[in-house]
């Protein structure tokens, strides 16, 4: 009697068939590129780092650091003068002052920061609308206000035509208060005959002027009925204390101080709500806290 036939076992690379061959080898190139990506990531965060701790390496915007430049510039956002950076994240902000949480809570890094000057570019624009009289009249913040010059010149674009721009001059009349932060105030077309609907609504836009004010950060106000507030903190910073101010344009994560601030002065910039609610809840003017 015969043996039976002998079969031989087929074998696993050549029974694969040539797609999953093209497969596995794709996704090794893959892997060969993230790797690659993650060795490029590091060593340019590695540069720029470099670049940072060196005078002059780098500049960015103190209210928008995603704004970096190699050089001296300003901020496209809020035209602030850009800042080197160099260290600046190893760094306390200005005024910077440890204190104890609310509460006797454990201690946090509470940030400080005292009223500044900025020189900045900016363009006036007001919501606006035409008086029965013809006249138009604007809504302006205070701190623009300062700004303008008599027979002050602009452009009154009404909101169906955004690009019909009547040209306008500024009128002799007081302004008249709107609110906390803005006043009313009025304009004339030049030429006789006003070509302009009453009650027709647009935007009063003046030219761009250059303007120094001073600034704290928009997280250190405070709104109550009465106005807006800041907390004070005491030489020693062993007390923060409610201060009444004025406030006009907020822009850029800053607010215009009118008035109600000294020079040197330090406010409360973080957590500067939770600290206040504590100080509300003991029904007093002023918080002890630990520096």
């Amino acid at each position: 009697m015969s043996a039976p036939p002998r079969t031989t076992a087929p074998d696993p690379a050549r029974s694969k068939p040539p797609s999953s061959r093209w497969i596995v080898l794709g996704r090794i190139l893959l892997l060969l590129l993230a790797a690659g990506a993650v060795v490029a990531s590091f060593v340019l965060s590695r540069r720029d780092d470099h670049a940072a701790g060196q005078p002059g390496g780098r500049y960015a915007c103190p209210m928008h650091p995603e704004v970096t430049s190699a050089g001296p510039g300003e901020c496209p956002i809020c035209r602030m003068e850009l800042e080197p950076v160099g260290g600046r994240e190893a760094q306390p902000a200005a005024g910077a002052a440890t204190a104890t949480g609310p509460s006797g809570g454990s201690p946090n890094s509470q940030y400080y920061d005292i009223m500044r000057r900025r020189v900045f570019q900016q363009d006036v624009r007001a919501p606006a609308w035409v008086e029965d009289d013809g006249a138009i009249s604007a809504v302006l913040y205070k701190d623009e206000l300062a700004t303008l010059a008599p027979e002050e010149r602009g452009v009154f674009a009404p909101s169906a035509a955004p690009g019909a721009g009547v040209a306008i001059h500024l009128t002799t009349e007081p302004p008249a208060p709107w609110d906390r932060s803005t006043s009313r105030v009025r304009f004339r077309v030049d030429g006789p005959e006003p070509p302009v609907q009453r009650g027709e609504i647009g935007w009063v836009r003046l030219s761009t002027r250059r303007r120094e004010v001073q600034v704290i950060p928009y997280s250190a106000v405070l709104q109550s009925a009465e106005g807006p507030y800041v907390l004070i903190a005491s030489q020693d910073g062993r007390r923060l204390t409610k201060r009444p101010l004025e406030i006009g344009r907020v822009f850029g994560g800053l607010a215009v101080v009118l008035s109600g601030l000294h020079n040197r002065e330090r406010v409360l910039i973080r957590s500067a709500f939770f600290y206040d609610a504590e100080r509300r809840l003991r029904r007093e003017a002023s918080l002890e806290v630990t520096p």
